[in-house]
């Protein structure tokens, strides 16, 4: 069975198991979340950086969990090899420092991309609107066979799509972006994908 196969199996699974998550957290990030070992094991991270990213969230859930509610409802994030995208609305700009702080203290964090918006939260009809793009954008990864689906992660807030993830070439990449905005409702599109060849991988 190929690679590319396996990947798309193990993600068909792990769509079917996960519950819908609230507020900017979209689906995309669930499926992230989930690939902890079947899923690594046809990614391009290692084994052991999916095994770090995993503890990685975790230990981030824990913080904005236990120390600041709001921040945890209000704060969507998304881990690739030590790599941590923030994005959502916060009502200070102190809150999205403090924010990039805290990521910044957690072992194995190598770098931060503070996407984070000083404002109001987007409304019920936005939030729905965001929901429905990130699964819609997961899906047409997820249906072309010249995209490594399993190498992405997709977060949407406020109708901007924000991309991560660990791209097999430029060509790739740009499929992406591209099918990110045929979307419909997606106002923009901001990618932080990397090539596999990129130097800041092996840093």
């Amino acid at each position: 069975m190929s690679r590319l196969l396996l990947s798309r199996l193990f993600l068909c699974v792990t769509i079917l198991a996960l519950p819908v998550l609230s507020g900017c957290t979209p689906v995309g990030t669930a499926i992230g979340a989930a690939s902890s070992v079947g899923v690594a094991a046809v990614q391009e991270r290692s084994l052991a950086d999916a095994a770090t990213d995993t503890r990685i969230r975790l230990d981030l859930n824990d913080i904005f969990l236990s120390r600041d509610l709001a921040l945890f409802s209000a704060v969507g994030f998304a881990v690739v090899e030590g790599r941590v995208l923030l994005v959502g609305n916060v009502a200070r700009p102190e809150d999205r420092d403090y924010a990039a702080r805290e990521v910044w203290a957690v072992n194995g964090v190598r770098e931060v991309i503070n996407e984070l918006k000083v404002g109001p939260a987007p409304g019920l009809s936005q939030i729905a609107d965001d929901r429905w793009a990130a699964t819609s954008l997961s899906a047409k990864l997820l249906g072309d066979a010249a995209i490594a689906d399993v190498n992405y992660w997709v977060l949407v807030n406020d109708g901007t799509v924000y991309l991560l993830g660990v791209a097999l070439s430029e060509g790739e990449a740009e499929r992406v972006v591209d099918h990110a905005r045929e979307v419909p409702g997606v106002r923009s599109v901001v990618s932080h994908v990397i090539l596999k060849s990129d130097p800041r991988r092996a840093s």
